[in-house]
């Protein structure tokens, strides 16, 4: 069943992971926003693709492991404290929260091209600012070769 199904998969993914970029792009362009506030999709970081994933992976396991631990503790009367309390201190903006700066900063320190990714609000102003950047380097090299050709001139008509 699933096979029959494959063909749409392999062109809606592509496809589902650029309506975010899309959103914010039409909101740039037109300077209207779509409604007020973000979408989910723009808010819905979960695509494995997004340089962003392995990260939201990692803190997911981590909230994960505590309120399990808390929930054992608790089954086991071990523990008062509520797995459900332990699980609403995961709702909260990471800014909030001090516990998660080992893991965030472990994996930035790890993901320097990840974190230079996120710079841009989507993957056009993304590839544009990479594409700048890489022009400026060919002419930075170009401009040096030149100079170096022109010393060598200089030197051989001496």
């Amino acid at each position: 069943m699933f096979a029959s199904f494959y063909p749409y998969y392999l062109l809606l993914k592509p496809m589902s992971t650029l309506i975010d970029d899309g959103q914010t792009i039409h909101n740039e362009l037109t300077e209207t926003a779509i409604g007020t506030n973000p979408t989910h999709s723009q808010l819905a970081k979960d695509h494995d693709d997004h340089h962003f994933h392995e990260l939201a992976a990692k803190l997911a396991m981590h909230a994960v492991k505590e309120v399990g631990k808390y929930m054992s503790l608790c089954l086991n009367s071990e523990s008062d404290v509520s797995p459900v309390s332990v699980a609403k201190n995961f709702l909260r903006h990471p800014n909030d929260m001090a516990t998660l700066d080992s893991i965030v900063l472990e994996w930035a320190k790890s993901n320097p091209e990840m974190i230079n990714r996120g710079e841009s609000r989507h993957i056009a102003e993304h590839l544009s600012k990479e594409t700048t950047h890489i022009i400026d380097r060919v002419n930075n090299n170009l401009l040096e070769l030149k100079q170096k050709l022109n010393s060598f001139n200089i030197l051989k008509n001496d």
